[in-house]
């Protein structure tokens, strides 16, 4: 008996053998031909002509009237003697490739599935084309394998779709301009290449999830339009990074919400950090939800501090010969000392304007410090305890200059600096407090 006869689709006259000519694994050319033939049978589509109102001429599409179970069925690659192809098909009724594994390119291109669509568990194993496919009803996609270059370009899913679980095992999978008018979820996705939602609308009423979604390759949202809430939210335990190459959501439109609020260990590039962080912050913004905002806005002047010293890295790391070796060496001891400069004047000492108890804080204890060295190094001769020190150290770090009290020897550079640090952090703390409460 077929090892596959659970699902109850198998070929009557050859189900007594290992597997069945729709479930054999590998066929040779005659066992292909024997099985587009049975398919055939079995199913019958029509031939019809429709006329392709962008071709201006009659076009000639398979249409299937009936319900198509090809659970488990091994497509092997369509023979040129075989008089068939799956682009433009019509479905009326639902159909099920659940478990099924196309061995060759399947282009479904064109195609409509008027119908629940069933593709679970299916195994592409050299790509996919559904490109301007129409899903009338719901398709599920979940736990699918895609091995080849991936497409779904310009197609519309009308009734909802879920991914969840599907792996994209392939250098590229695009769904440029596609349009998803429902529910639409990639759970726990896997995109190991570079993928592509560009124009992409998800006018949904429902959240859009890419909860635990792990994206390999480059992932582009550039001008999507998210009419709900993005979920992008979550990472498997086993892997590393839920971003590992870029990211960029460049014009992107999100009208409900965003939460791609997640730690900068899940990102493998700082650019990817910052650009999360940039569209987080912009919605925190519009939400009106400032402290968040800020936070955002931290993380990401962080992510691109990094992001600069990576870039100047990698160059000096591509260089090839003593000129570049040497211009790079150079662009990066000068992009080190500017970020060094950038992480103590604007993040440790307000977190880049968003703290303004920072400032006070770091007033506090330079003054306390200094006050400390003064009485200990006996710096200021006339003031013989610790008060009569810190009294001094607070007029210096306000530049008062009373005058009654001065340092001698070394501790007039201490005093020096202090003063220019005491008025750089008043300024600071100014400029902080009234933007923190007066936006």
């Amino acid at each position: 008996m077929c090892k596959l006869e659970k699902y109850g689709n198998c070929d009557s006259e050859t189900k007594d053998r290992d597997y069945c000519i729709f479930h054999k694994p590998s066929k040779t050319e005659e066992e292909a031909k024997e099985f587009w033939r049975k398919f055939l049978v079995r199913f019958k589509p029509k031939k019809e002509g429709i006329y392709n109102r962008i071709l201006k001429e009659d076009i000639e599409r398979f249409v299937f009237e009936d319900e198509v179970n090809c659970r488990g069925f091994v497509f092997p690659k369509i023979p040129p003697s075989v008089d068939f192809k799956f682009e433009g098909v019509i479905f009326k009724s639902s159909i099920n490739f659940s478990h099924a594994k196309f061995c060759d390119l399947v282009d479904f291109t064109g195609a409509i599935f008027k119908d629940f669509v069933d593709f679970s568990h299916a195994h592409f194993d050299d790509g996919a084309e559904f490109g301007g496919v129409v899903f009338e009803d719901f398709a599920n996609f979940s736990d699918a394998t895609f091995k080849g270059k991936t497409q779904f370009d310009y197609s519309q899913f009308k009734g909802g779709a879920t991914f969840n679980k599907a792996k994209f095992l392939t250098f590229y999978i695009s769904f440029w301009s596609v349009k998803f008018f429902d529910e639409v979820n990639f759970i726990e996705t896997i995109f190991g290449g570079i993928v592509h939602f560009i124009n992409t609308c998800f006018s949904v009423s429902d959240i859009v999830s890419f909860k635990k979604a792990v994206f390999k390759g480059k992932a582009e949202f550039i001008n999507s339009i998210f009419r709900d809430f993005a979920d992008f939210s979550g990472k498997p335990k086993e892997e590393e990074c839920k971003f590992y190459d870029e990211l960029s959501f460049e014009i992107a439109d999100f009208s409900k919400g965003l939460n791609i609020d997640i730690p900068s260990e899940w990102f493998k590039l700082p650019q990817a950090e910052a650009e999360a962080c940039r569209v987080q912050r912009l919605f925190y913004e519009k939400e009106g939800k400032k402290d968040d905002a800020d936070r955002m806005f931290v993380w990401e002047r962080r992510a691109i501090r990094r992001a600069v010293v990576k870039k100047v890295k990698e160059e000096l790391k591509h260089s090839k010969n003593t000129k570049s070796k040497l211009g790079a060496m150079f662009g990066l001891i000068k992009t080190w000392i500017s970020s060094v400069i950038e992480r103590f004047l604007a993040d440790l000492t307000c977190e880049y304007g968003t703290n303004w108890k920072r400032p006070i804080l770091l007033w506090l204890i330079v003054v306390l410090g200094t006050s400390l060295i003064y009485w200990l190094t006996n710096s200021v001769p006339n003031a013989h305890d610790f008060w009569s020190n810190l009294y001094f150290s607070i007029v210096t770090a306000t530049t008062l200059g009373y005058g009654d009290l001065h340092p001698v020897g070394w501790g007039r550079a201490l005093a020096s600096f202090e003063a220019i640090f005491g008025t750089f952090m008043w300024a600071v703390f100014l400029v902080v407090f009234a933007r923190k409460y007066m936006r």
